[in-house]
């Protein structure tokens, strides 16, 4: 039960960071200061 939910934990947090990431970058693309910081 325990891998199981520990499984499902990683793979909520892999979604969230595919879908949060592209925005992020927009707004560190957007502010001339950050996009250095973007790899």
């Amino acid at each position: 039960m325990h891998g199981v939910i520990f499984n499902h934990m990683i793979f909520r947090y892999v979604i969230l960071c595919r879908l949060i990431s592209p925005l992020l970058i927009k707004i560190l693309v957007q502010q001339p200061q950050s996009a250095v910081v973007v790899p």
